[in-house]
């Protein structure tokens, strides 16, 4: 009986072993999981820059994808002095008068909401040559102009980021 009573103790440390083992084993498992996931996301992570530049007799204001991944741009919201920019015609005309207004064939203007942005990809929001007839509007709106724009990575990852601020700011969604 004691050589039973040795064998059955023997089965239950190798049984509680095994437990342990196995439990051991998926919590590896689990982690390596998390930092695979991890790893991937880092893979394809995108990172907005907003700017303006005065560049080749231009003044653009730009978004550029310096990060590694895709960047899904979900919004961008522009304004003057805290209002929305819904009329750029309206804008040059209220800030220059009627005398310095210059049309709507001299500046370029796009609109990528809801565009991919690629990685390295850089769009131009607005653009206007550097002119004796552009410069009382550069003037006129120079450190008055805000420029935001939200966007997601491929694993729904939401960041916003705005012109002359440090970095991009994580985001629970895009609104």
């Amino acid at each position: 009986m004691s050589s039973s009573h040795g064998a059955n103790r023997l089965n239950n440390y190798a049984t509680i072993v095994a437990v342990v083992l196995s439990t051991v084993a998926i919590a590896v498992s689990l982690l390596e999981v998390a930092a695979m996931r991890d790893h991937q996301k880092a893979s394809v992570w995108p990172y907005l820059s907003v700017q303006q530049s005065y560049f080749q007799s231009r003044f653009s204001l730009t978004i550029e994808n310096k990060g590694v991944g895709p960047a899904k741009l979900e919004s961008i919201d522009w304004r003057i002095d805290g209002e929305p920019i819904t009329d750029l015609d309206q804008l040059i005309l209220d800030t220059v008068g009627e005398d310095l207004a210059f049309s709507y064939d001299t500046y370029r203007t796009s609109d990528p909401a809801n565009d991919v942005l690629a990685s390295g990809e850089e769009v131009t929001i607005f653009s206007v040559p550097i002119r004796d007839d552009t410069m009382a509007f550069l003037r006129g709106v120079n450190n008055r102009i805000t420029l935001n724009a939200c966007y997601c990575s491929i694993y729904d990852e939401c960041w916003s980021v705005a012109l002359s601020e440090g970095g991009a700011e994580d985001v629970e969604r895009c609104t």
